[in-house]
């Protein structure tokens, strides 16, 4: 959605404004989205949207913008989404300077380093190998190796200059809203960005979409955009020969990549492309399992909502999911097909999920309204700096 601005207020005025204490509902934010959004609908997406509503309700003025060069002119502050395109982040760094406008950012990043490294090469043994048992023998070999093993140097280079592009933004903000307190540590460790205001704002789920739990549940699910990032393909090898039915709803915008997912699929795999949200939670209502054992994820909010709908979870261990979920899921190692297959047969054999259990107290705590509220400190604090 596309928003039209106001004049801009003179710079004397907008800092008198933001020298005091602003009221809520004098507050008026931009928020700023990645310019194929809209086509390319994504975990960011849907945070943006749902913290957006939530500050509405909180009296704060929120407009919405998908664009590489925002008119930031006449708002208090910009909250930038993603910077997993470092180059398209730097351009709307540009424009809201431009603007002499505060910028928050949700930089929605963890190292991507092994992904980019590891995930092509595991890729190409399961499109050359002959047999299934010979692809998981060669994964099985490769993933106890260093992934910086599998990166040539072309690969090296843009990573590292991704990298660099990624912790000047971070510098430049002037608050960070990570998703979760090792998000926040990966800046420190990784990219060597220190001093820099932060709020730790988790993701959250929409708690009235959620559908009784059936109190009989059968087979396995993965929800997710069918891409290397949510490793479909390993997955696939890996529970091949499970009993349980394997069903994956996503859409695949990369042919190659959907067809090493049906390269090795057993016969109780099932791969589903259009299906709505409503469709999607149903499914989860019913279904025994919910396994994305991802290349890492920042804070997966289908693995939240799929847990607020009774499932067991199987995660990968890449990313901030223990943090989200606790001792109340398994986790997986994504490059080892064995390690899924083990984090999968553990939870079937966990006992059924029951309302107020340990995890759906876990994720009840995760509204949407308690993001907005977190949120909105986190602009006053700015605001105030």
């Amino acid at each position: 959605m596309r928003v039209s601005t106001p004049p801009r207020p003179s710079a004397p005025a907008r800092r008198e404004r933001s020298s005091n204490a602003l009221a809520v509902n004098q507050l008026r934010i931009l928020f700023v989205l990645r310019p194929d959004a809209s086509a390319r609908h994504g975990g960011d997406v849907l945070q943006a949207a749902n913290t957006a509503a939530g500050l509405r309700q909180l009296g704060v003025d929120v407009g919405v913008v998908e664009s590489k060069t925002p008119d930031a002119r006449g708002y208090d502050m910009v909250h930038i989404f993603g910077m997993f395109e470092p180059e398209i982040c730097a351009a709307q760094f540009d424009a809201c300077r431009r603007a002499d406008v505060p910028i928050g950012l949700s930089p929605i990043w963890i190292s991507r380093r092994e992904f980019f490294y590891r995930a092509p090469a595991c890729e190409r043994v399961i499109q050359k190998a002959r047999r299934a048992i010979d692809a998981e023998r060669r994964l099985k070999e490769f993933a106890a190796l260093d992934a910086a093993r599998f990166a040539d140097r072309r690969t090296r280079i843009r990573q590292d200059r991704a990298e660099t592009l990624q912790a000047g933004l971070l510098r430049a903000a002037s608050m960070l809203f990570p998703m979760s307190a090792f998000e926040a540590q990966e800046y420190s460790v990784r990219l060597h960005v220190r001093n820099v205001p932060f709020a730790v704002v988790p993701n959250a789920v929409d708690h009235a979409l959620a559908q009784p739990w059936a109190q009989s549940r059968k087979g396995l699910l993965c929800a997710a955009r069918i891409e290397s990032m949510k490793n479909q393909a390993i997955t696939a090898l890996a529970l091949r020969d499970m009993p349980e039915q394997l069903t994956f709803v996503g859409e695949a915008y990369d042919p190659g990549y959907l067809s090493a997912v049906r390269r090795f699929s057993g016969s109780a795999t099932t791969i589903l492309d259009k299906v709505s949200p409503s469709e999607v939670y149903a499914m989860f209502a019913k279904a025994k399992v919910h396994v994305m054992p991802s290349w890492g994820e920042v804070a997966s909010i289908v693995n939240l909502e799929a847990a607020a709908c009774g499932m067991q979870i199987v995660a990968g261990d890449r990313g901030s999911e223990m943090e989200y979920l606790g001792d109340a899921a398994e986790y997986a190692d994504p490059a080892d097909p064995d390690s899924i297959a083990k984090a999968v047969n553990a939870a079937l054999k966990r006992a059924p999920r029951e309302q107020g259990d340990a995890l759906d107290k876990r994720v009840r705590r995760l509204t949407w309204s308690r993001t907005a509220a977190l949120t909105l400190q986190g602009y006053q604090r700015a605001l105030q700096r």
